[in-house]
């Protein structure tokens, strides 16, 4: 299997398997719960992190905004609206992250 590299981290059959952690949509909007999402994650030994990017008016139909899901009191277009960072957010989580 030939190498991966992405920055510093060597991906191969003769490393470590590389555990990436997903925070996601978890922090729920939250710039610092996604903060303590990210030093958690390094924390227990984490060397990269996967975190999701959403667009709502971009990737949701209107059609999402009458879709409630069976678990939800809420349409899935407004759980998006409601668990996504903006934009500065997700700059100031880039440049955290970064640091660490």
């Amino acid at each position: 299997m030939k190498e991966i590299k992405i920055q510093n981290i060597i991906i191969s059959e003769e490393k470590a398997p590389l555990v990436v952690p997903e925070i996601g949509i978890n922090h729920n909007g939250s710039l610092e719960l996604a903060k303590i999402m990210v030093d958690a994650a390094f924390s227990a030994g984490a060397k990269i992190i996967k975190h999701q990017t959403h667009i709502v008016e971009d990737e949701m139909s209107k059609a999402a905004k009458k879709v409630i899901p069976g678990n939800a009191k809420i349409s899935i277009y407004e759980i998006m609206q409601k668990c996504a960072l903006d934009y500065k957010d997700e700059l100031a989580l880039k440049e955290y992250t970064e640091k660490l």
